[in-house]
């Protein structure tokens, strides 16, 4: 234990080496008399007329020092100040009359010290009334937090226990600097906080506390999920199996290596075939315009599993694009993959993603459907490949009858995009009032034409073709219109 006086600069600390200022503890405090300011007294063995107790007090105590303080005793020619050890009073030091303060250090955290004042003179001393100060304990480790089931417009700030804390501190910086949030008992290990603003980034820090201090955590910025407004459930699905969103696995998984295929579409239980098979034809031709669609907002996690964000755009019929969020929450259902709508081939999310993407858009009247914004799948029932075609490309799409002719010269022109639709074909391995996607031509084949079956992989399963391959007349016989985009 050290100490040291103020305005007087006396400084007492305990230990063998002696300097000018220095004054050992006395090893038999209670043994024989007891000359000033050199050794030990017997407690209120002597008193004095002549001096008044001294009123002292304890100030600015930490874990490990405390100052003890007094004011002046008139006719004091100095001060003794002891602490009460496991063998009596024991002398920390002596000070001249115009100390008033000495800081005692080296104490330990969270125990308790009794110490006295003593004013003196060469009549004798007058001893104070004893007293206990305990020492603060020590400031608690740093919080290990972190943020958790972050949404649109919340966040939940987690922490475990903190040995010796009495209450936390939550804070978030703002421009003016660190603000409290609030300040919670020992139990308390999480806060959520609210009213917060979508797609934000905020900092925020956790603060243990106790009375010997506070200790702050490490700061982190916290980003809150963009708002997305996921389309209604097709009322059939969820009446027939239960429907309803779910993470998908891999959530940024949105192609494979090679980029977007025709292949990664594979249509589900609702009739939108005018609108994958429009994707299907159009990723044939431009992957490009698949991928410029997308951009990739961040991955959060959320209560089903992690779960990514995009904005997507699609173009009105004017030319204006809109942007909506799509995130990769999915319907469920009972197909391969578990999914109600399209069912992403190997996991790939992008065709998906467009479907629940362009419902979203029709919600807001972006984009062009039987049902005029309506924010849900039901929208995509029934349709024509032109409204998908422009909604992507941003170039109007015609509808005519089916033309193999047109059909080539256009596709050799390496500008066009098409889809083409039955509505009572004579090949039983052609689907009536369905759409395909031409995804190929070879001028050189007798089979030039590829056509693909948004169904995907399912086809098989209905004896009907999924990717086939056909001559001019097949195209005239078995179908009976085309959309054409040239871009």
């Amino acid at each position: 234990m050290s100490v040291a006086a103020a305005p007087a600069a006396a400084s007492i600390q305990s230990g063998p080496k002696l300097g000018p200022v220095e004054l050992a503890r006395p090893q038999n405090p209670l043994s024989g008399p007891v000359p000033f300011a050199i050794d030990t007294v017997v407690p209120h063995a002597v008193t004095t007329m002549a001096l008044s107790p001294p009123q002292w007090s304890a100030v600015n105590t930490t874990a490990t020092s405390t100052t003890l303080q007094w004011g002046k005793v008139s006719g004091a020619t100095g001060y003794l100040v002891y602490e009460m050890t496991a063998k009596g009073w024991s002398l920390i030091g002596s000070y001249g009359s115009s100390v008033t303060a000495v800081t005692v250090t080296g104490l330990s955290p969270n125990t308790g010290y009794t110490f006295d004042v003593v004013a003196c003179n060469s009549g004798g001393t007058t001893w104070g009334t004893a007293a206990v100060v305990t020492t603060h304990p020590l400031a608690p480790s740093p919080p290990q937090w972190s943020a958790v089931n972050t949404t649109a417009t919340g966040t939940t700030l987690q922490w475990g226990k903190v040995s010796g804390a009495t209450g936390y501190l939550v804070y978030e910086m703002t421009a003016k600097g660190w603000s409290l949030i609030g300040s919670y008992g020992s139990s308390v290990t999480a806060v959520t906080v609210t009213g917060l603003s979508p797609y934000t980034s905020y900092t925020f820090d956790v603060v243990a506390s106790n009375s010997g201090g506070t200790t702050w955590g490490t700061a982190a910025v916290v980003t809150t999920h963009p708002l997305v407004d996921n389309p209604a459930l097709d009322a059939t699905a969820v009446y027939a199996y239960g429907s309803h969103y779910i993470a998908a696995p891999n959530p940024t998984l949105l192609w494979g290596a090679g980029g977007p295929k025709f292949t990664d579409v594979q249509q589900g239980g609702e009739g939108d075939c005018w609108l994958l098979s429009a994707y299907a034809a159009i990723v044939a031709h431009n992957p490009a315009l698949i991928e410029n669609m997308f951009h990739y907002l961040g991955t959060w996690s959320l209560s089903d599993g992690a779960v990514a964000f995009y904005n997507v755009t699609f173009y009105a019929d004017n030319g204006v694009a809109h942007t909506v969020v799509v995130d990769t929450e999915l319907p469920t259902g009972p197909y391969s993959g578990g999914y109600e709508y399209d069912q992403p081939v190997n996991g790939v999310l992008w065709a998906a993603l467009l479907e629940k993407g362009y419902a979203e858009a029709n919600g807001h009247g972006w984009v062009d459907t039987q049902y005029g914004k309506l924010d849900s799948y039901a929208a995509l029932n029934g349709g024509y490949p032109s409204w998908a075609l422009t909604a992507v490309t941003d170039h109007s799409a015609s509808i005519t009858t089916v033309n193999s002719g047109t059909i080539a010269a256009d596709l050799l022109s390496g500008n066009a995009i098409i889809c083409i639709w039955t509505a009572n074909p004579s090949d039983p391995e052609i689907v009536a009032g369905h759409s395909y996607g031409i995804v190929g031509y070879n001028s050189k084949s007798s089979l030039p034409f590829e056509v693909y079956n948004p169904w995907g992989a399912n086809a098989n399963y209905s004896n009907v073709y999924e990717t086939f391959y056909a001559n001019g007349s097949f195209i005239n016989q078995q179908f009976a219109y085309m959309s054409i985009c040239i871009i």
